[in-house]
């Protein structure tokens, strides 16, 4: 496995009437090199992207440790599923 982090961003995701975001998304993505010295008909480049969405009222310096821990293990979830289990 190779790769590396391509963004890494939030947005803003529920406006109010007012034009306020009410939610912001976190948002990662990952650019992976797989190689699969087996069979490389199995080797794959792909980017995989994953979000979690936190309060606006709350600093993303608060909460950026658990949204990251969360997204890290569902993008490991689709990297291994897209290596190992070829979905």
């Amino acid at each position: 496995f190779e790769g590396e982090i391509t963004d890494y961003r939030t947005t803003p995701v529920a406006i109010t009437a007012g034009q306020t975001a009410v939610m912001n998304r976190l948002t990662v993505t990952v650019k992976v090199r797989f190689s699969n010295r087996i069979d490389d008909t199995k080797d794959f480049e792909q980017s995989f992207s994953r979000y979690e969405d936190y309060p606006s009222n709350q600093e993303l310096t608060s909460v950026q440790e658990s949204l990251t821990a969360t997204i890290i293990e569902q993008l490991v979830e689709d990297i291994f599923n897209k290596a190992l289990v070829n979905w």
